[in-house]
């Protein structure tokens, strides 16, 4: 009887661990089967920057941003041409249909700063906080500290955020001192000319606005002051 009652453990004790064995390697297998679905919401504003500015363009009221989106499952691009894509701006929809996988939006005084951005696949969503600016008027000049030692400067004035696609257009206005001052040549260009016999320390006043000429109300402005030093 004793045998027999160690020979049964023992075979309990067997069958245990071939249980365990088998319940781990489903489990590894059930793990290894699981997938991944990552939702690429990607977004591009049409603004206009200076072709040296490596950053994103940003949006500003009264530009067109276009949206994409894609799914990756386990790394690899999902064929979203069936699917229904439905697109919302702060939960208003805005844009949808079959393979809708590109949209835009005109971004307007009427839509809250920063506003949400969705998109909806089945299941699957995918939501952003656009931040929105406004338009940009810097004057660049190449000298450091703002001083210059010839009795010519010159100055660019850059346009950053604009609702356009080319400065041509876009309005630039200079004034020196005070004065209005003009651009012959390139209207983003400035060169200034000081008296020869002008003194160390005699400084040069730069304003400049820039304006959207097909929209009045978008417009940005700057100053700069340099300093003659001999």
């Amino acid at each position: 009887m004793r045998y027999r009652h160690k020979t049964a453990l023992k075979l309990l004790a067997i069958a245990l661990v071939a249980a365990a064995f088998l319940s781990g390697g489903f489990a590894q297998k059930g793990r290894a089967q699981t997938t991944t679905e990552q939702v690429l919401l990607t977004w591009r504003a049409a603004t206009y920057t200076p072709l040296r500015y490596a950053g994103k363009a940003l949006p500003t009221v009264n530009s067109i941003i276009n949206f994409s989106v894609d799914v990756l499952k386990d790394g690899a691009p999902v064929n979203l041409s069936k699917q229904d894509i439905y697109w919302y701006v702060n939960d208003e929809l805005f844009s949808g249909g079959a393979g809708k996988q590109r949209a835009s939006l005109l971004m307007n005084s009427v839509i809250v700063t920063p506003p949400e951005i969705r998109v909806q696949i089945g299941t699957l969503s995918k939501a952003i906080r656009l931040p929105i600016v406004y338009p940009e008027a810097v004057i660049e000049t190449p000298y450091p500290n703002s001083r210059f030692t010839a009795n010519t400067v010159h100055a660019v004035g850059a346009p950053y955020f604009f609702a356009a696609s080319s400065p041509s257009t876009l309005n630039f206005s200079w004034s020196i001192n005070g004065e209005t001052a003009s651009s012959r040549e390139n209207p983003a260009d400035l060169t200034v000319t000081l008296n020869s016999d002008a003194p160390t320390g005699s400084t040069v006043n730069m304003g400049l606005v820039i304006s959207n000429a097909q929209n009045s109300t978008e417009a940005a402005s700057d100053a700069k002051t340099l300093t003659l030093v001999k």
